[in-house]
Formats: C-alpha cells, sequence, structure tokens
C-alpha cells in the first residue's frame, strides 16, 4: 500500500492523469479483495467524476468482477 501511495504522489505531480486513475483502481481492487467494499466503492465514486452516489449496506458483495479489472488494465 505504500508504493500505491508514493505512485499516487508521483502521478499527480507529473500530471500523469492515466497512471494516477490505474493506481486508485489498484487500491480500490485492494480494498475490494480484503473485504472493505463500501470504501472501494466510495474510491470508484470519487474517480467517476458522477453524482450518484449513494451510501448503501454492505451485502458483503463484491462490486468488481474479473472483467472490470481487464477493462482497466
Amino acid at each position: 500500500m505504500k508504493k500505491n501511495i508514493i505512485n499516487l504522489v508521483k502521478y499527480y505531480a507529473e500530471k500523469d492523469d492515466a497512471s494516477f486513475r490505474n493506481e486508485v483502481y489498484e487500491i480500490a481492487r485492494e480494498f475490494d479483495e480484503s473485504g472493505d467494499y463500501q470504501l472501494a466503492e466510495y474510491i470508484m465514486y470519487l474517480i467517476s467524476n458522477t453524482n450518484t452516489f449513494v451510501p448503501q449496506m454492505s451485502e458483503k458483495e463484491s462490486v468488481f468482477t474479473e472483467n472490470t479489472f481487464k477493462l482497466l488494465s
């Protein structure tokens, strides 16, 4: 996780939006895999530029699928 944070700062400073977003997706995926689904959803909301986020109770279901990450890679 430390590496991810360093990369975020680096990509932000370099104005490398694509790499910054990819790092954010990686962080969200790590949270999702560790069971912190709501935090993963919130991170994805923050990066998505949409105004439709509504907090909901977790159903212990992952918001991500393998296909989602394949598309992001």
